[in-house]
């Protein structure tokens, strides 16, 4: 698995758990993730790779027919695609994402 590791305030860090709807559809846990690229997306050589202990959210009632679904290889916000289904844009990294919604998610 891969994916991109992004360093949160709290504030920030409740503004994802909000997205993800934590604890009730996902559930956040810590786990060990091993660095391989720096933050300018630079592979890093293996002998200086380090592990971090990152959060990361895993959907609660897994149903193996998830599988079967269309999967978004990159996940961003809600627009509107033109075959009248919800898509994602792409934003930048995860805080931009999170500042997308914090608007609606600090004024609920």
């Amino acid at each position: 698995m891969s994916g991109e590791v992004f360093e949160l305030d709290d504030q920030k860090l409740g503004l994802l758990d909000y997205l993800e709807m934590h604890p009730h559809v996902y559930q956040r846990d810590t786990l060990p993730v091993l660095i391989v690229e720096d933050r300018n997306g630079t592979p890093i050589a293996h002998e200086k790779q380090q592990t971090e202990m990152c959060h990361t959210y895993f959907l609660r009632e897994y149903r193996p027919e998830i599988l079967l679904q269309p999967h978004l290889e990159e996940y961003s916000g809600p627009r509107n695609d033109p075959r009248g289904k919800t898509t994602f844009a792409k934003f930048e990294n995860a805080t931009d994402m999170i500042l997308h919604f914090s608007d609606e998610v600090l004024s609920t």
